[in-house]
């Protein structure tokens, strides 16, 4: 009997992760090149990702390899460049996010998108845990749309994905 409460106490004094919730930002950049193939069904758009992932966790007391959930909150596709120009060449947008060893997912998407559409687009989000994506930095984002319309000059887009990000904190558990 005395066995049974010594391992019932020790049990119970096995110490439990502690979370923290944060959220963190990635901003990705692309050009779409003047008069590009824009009425092709795929149209790829490669984002370069820039971010201080790294730094984000050691001021939340973390590590990557620590994070648990990443859920996207927002998904905002905009024009830099030039601010002339607006969204509206585009039908559909899908973004897709992949890493090494992980199979390719879905992540947001705008499909259609609206005819009035100004310079940004606020995307559709699937909800999605991509912890196992942000865990094998660097991940990549393919982009596939559907447009109607040319351009006759360069345009810059820019990315912005809001993540929230629950961790466990370092030396907790």
């Amino acid at each position: 009997m005395l066995l049974v409460v010594v391992a019932l106490c020790l049990l119970s004094c096995k110490e439990k992760a502690i979370y923290k919730t944060f959220e963190t930002q990635y901003t990705f950049k692309s050009t779409v090149p003047a008069n590009a193939l824009l009425a092709s069904p795929l149209f790829p758009i490669s984002f370069e990702e820039t971010s201080n992932a790294e730094a984000e966790y050691a001021l939340n007391d973390t590590r990557k390899d620590l994070v648990d959930e990443v859920f996207v909150n927002s998904f905002l596709i905009e024009v830099e460049n030039p601010q002339s120009e607006d969204l509206s060449f585009l039908n559909s947008i899908h973004l897709y996010i992949n890493a090494d060893a992980e199979p390719e997912m879905l992540v947001a998407s705008k499909d259609p998108v609206p005819v009035n559409v100004a310079q940004d687009l606020a995307l559709d989000l699937e909800h999605v845990n991509l912890a196992t994506y942000l865990r094998k930095e660097p991940f990549q984002i393919r982009t596939r749309v559907v447009t109607d319309e040319n351009r006759t000059q360069d345009i810059v887009l820019r990315g912005t994905v809001r993540f929230t990000v629950k961790a466990r904190i370092l030396g907790k558990g």
